[in-house]
């Protein structure tokens, strides 16, 4: 996987990160919410936003920096 995602272009390798962790924000804040029994969807929300611009924040300056 690590070769692949070496050949992807910037962007690919951003949305890829930023999706793996709005995911797992998902899954967490899923996860949460069956075990207070209570389903807050802003929330849910913001994990998942919050998760996306970060994973695509750090993917870029990952990127940027293998680059240099």
């Amino acid at each position: 996987m690590n070769a692949w995602l070496k050949q992807c272009p910037t962007w690919q390798f951003a949305l890829f990160w930023g999706m793996a962790l709005a995911f797992g924000g998902l899954l967490g804040g899923i996860m949460g919410a069956i075990w207070k029994g209570h389903v807050d969807w802003g929330e849910l929300a913001g994990m998942v936003a919050g998760g996306a611009a970060a994973g695509s924040f750090v993917g870029v300056a990952s990127r940027v920096n293998q680059r240099n």
